[in-house]
């Protein structure tokens, strides 16, 4: 498992080259679809729904977050008054 988050991380990386701006990063609805899939995909497989779905969330919070951080590095930017959170996803101070 280990490895293939490594490997998606790669891709992640890749991605945030091809993405217009932040809001393609995120991709929203996107994600919706996904967690829908992987919540069938766990009750087919005999495991709880919810206990998948939470760990895809999280997996999901971390890559798109690294992919915004590359985004950022891809375009160079700055952002005055940021500080990283814990993935190290700049959250605007205050928040």
């Amino acid at each position: 498992m280990i490895g293939a988050l490594g490997e998606r991380f790669q891709y992640v990386k890749a991605a945030a080259k091809f993405k217009k701006n932040r809001s393609d990063v995120a991709a929203p609805d996107r994600v919706i679809a996904m967690l829908e899939q992987r919540r069938k995909w766990a009750a087919e497989a005999g495991l709880h729904p919810d206990v998948v779905e939470k760990i895809y969330r999280e997996l999901v919070s971390y890559f798109v977050a690294e992919e915004q951080r590359e985004f950022g590095v891809v375009r160079q930017e700055s952002q005055p008054g940021a500080a990283p959170n814990n993935y190290g996803v700049v959250k605007q101070t205050g928040e």
